[in-house]
């Protein structure tokens, strides 16, 4: 049996991906991304863009690629799916941002992007719709069920920590680093025993 958990990211009320050089030896992994027509395309490019540079301080390569696009990659890594809608589901609670399903292999990632458009200016929307994706992406990463007591992965963001997010300088918790890479680790291992157990029927 499977198990299944979502995880969201709320805040309280009232409130060109840049390449990495060839010498960082850090895990890859491809977010294959999709979004609403909706969505404004600039705001989905400045966002993914932050993410990258986000990540990229904890010695992981993510880089974003069209799910249209989508091909083998001949570097070691994970692949994750992201969609970046503009409503939310029936039944989710109505101060969530965005989910993710830590626990499934293809690492389903869902963004709520009408419960962020209202931010202004639109660099301020945007820079908190990276700061969502690297929420999202660090849960799917990590594979587990945890929020952590400061930064990018606290479960709600308070006023403080949107300015900070504001001004880009929300960091990861101390502990976020190693469980992303554990995380990975885990992923790339079932990847490869599912890999050999096809190989073995």
């Amino acid at each position: 049996m499977t198990k299944s958990a979502m995880l969201m990211v709320t805040v309280m009320s009232g409130m060109g991906i840049i390449p990495l050089s060839a010498k960082d030896a850090g895990p890859t992994v491809t977010v294959y991304l999709d979004y609403d027509a909706r969505v404004p395309a600039t705001s989905v490019f400045r966002a993914t863009r932050q993410a990258s540079r986000t990540f990229a301080k904890t010695g992981v390569n993510v880089k974003f690629q069209n799910t249209r696009n989508r091909q083998s990659d001949a570097q070691p890594g994970v692949d994750l799916n992201l969609f970046i809608g503009m409503d939310a589901p029936a039944g989710i609670a109505s101060a969530a941002l965005a989910l993710a399903h830590p626990y499934r292999q293809d690492g389903r990632i869902e963004v709520f992007f009408s419960r962020i458009q209202g931010y202004k200016p639109v660099e301020c929307r945007d820079v908190v719709l990276a700061y969502v994706i690297t929420h999202e992406i660090t849960h799917a990463l990590q594979g587990i069920n945890r929020h952590a007591p400061t930064g990018v992965m606290k479960e709600n963001w308070s006023r403080e920590d949107l300015k900070k997010i504001q001004a880009d300088k929300l960091e990861f918790d101390p502990s976020d680093a190693g469980l992303i890479h554990d995380g990975i680790e885990r992923r790339m291992n079932t990847l490869q025993i599912s890999k050999a157990d096809k190989m073995v029927r």
